[in-house]
């Protein structure tokens, strides 16, 4: 069985665009594959006990992101390297 947390993604993913969909709203479940989908895109290394921690901020981010998507407006957020919290503690 694989570990539940984040590894480094030997060619990460920076042109991918990740958009939180209906799906990964519908369980804590989806939610936290869509976060070890965020760790592999922008290569963030996270140990089980990280991620935990950060999950919630993650959370927020992906449900903010969400929120204002399907607002209508003019613009269309993703979820940024920022996302959980880490790299704005970095400042």
């Amino acid at each position: 069985a694989s570990s539940p947390s984040c590894t480094p993604h030997p060619d990460p993913g920076t042109d991918e665009v990740i958009l939180p969909s209906d799906k990964d709203l519908e369980s804590e479940e989806a939610l936290w594959a869509l976060y070890k989908r965020w760790c592999k895109s922008f290569n963030e290394e996270r140990d089980y006990d990280e991620m935990v921690r950060r999950f919630d901020t993650f959370k927020d981010s992906v449900r903010m992101v969400d929120s204002v998507n399907k607002a209508n407006l003019p613009y269309t957020l993703k979820l940024s390297q920022f996302a959980d919290g880490k790299l704005a503690e970095r400042r």
